[in-house]
């Protein structure tokens, strides 16, 4: 079975409208993918019409339309567009997932802790004061000491 097989065997099965899968594969070992980030977008058409509802892209499609419809047949400039508008969502998704999944904001927040108590990820047992203060000296060790030694 490959990986996208795989992946959208975990995907909900009764989705009635058009979906989307975008995955990456991140760290592989002897050639096989060991982690996977998968985004799946439910009713992708819906996502996107939405997006592209909002003033100021209604305006940059206004602006684009304008400045290259004469290089460029106007329904794939449109479908040029789109891609442009998902991915600039995308990239403010991503930036958001990546600021909750770093050490500082696993100081902040629980989202770290319930990954790390996570029967099926690291089952951790500590009690998330002692996982914080933990976490904080091998965050200062490695900035502080390892760090300044080994890089």
């Amino acid at each position: 079975m490959n990986i996208l097989t795989k992946l959208k065997s975990l995907l909900p099965k009764n989705t009635k409208n058009s979906s989307y899968l975008i995955f990456k594969e991140i760290i592989t070992i002897e050639r096989e993918p060991v982690l996977v980030v998968p985004i799946y977008a439910l009713n992708f058409r819906k996502l996107l019409n939405k997006l592209l509802e909002d003033k100021k892209a209604q305006m940059l499609w206004n602006d684009l339309r304008e400045k290259y419809r004469k290089k460029l047949d106007e329904q794939e400039l449109y479908k040029i567009f789109e891609f442009f508008i998902f991915a600039l969502y995308m990239e403010t998704i991503l930036e958001d997932i990546k600021k909750e999944l770093t050490i500082p904001s696993s100081l902040r927040n629980e989202r770290g802790y319930y990954l790390y108590r996570a029967p099926e990820l690291f089952n951790g047992n500590l009690d998330e004061k002692t996982f914080k203060k933990f976490l904080e000296k091998m965050w200062n060790y490695f900035y502080y000491e390892f760090y300044e030694k080994v890089f």
